[in-house]
């Protein structure tokens, strides 16, 4: 899967901010961090999953010679 690019990444990541910011001002709710173990703790066992499966090459890298 080829990468996005750094502008429409930028758009990504301002969207997802504009986005907290909005629910956090018309809900009049304060910032809550999760923690950075949120998904471990709330589904350990697709956590373990995760982490135990081997990595996948990217497609169409294997053999490739130069």
């Amino acid at each position: 899967m080829p990468r996005l690019g750094k502008k429409k990444a930028l758009v990504a990541l301002e969207h997802a901010t504009l986005t907290a910011v909005w629910h956090m001002l018309t809900q009049d709710t304060a910032l809550h961090d999760l923690g950075g173990d949120y998904y471990a703790k709330h589904d350990p066992e697709r956590a373990l999953r995760r982490i135990s499966r081997p990595t996948a090459r990217a497609p169409g890298r294997a053999g490739r010679c130069r």
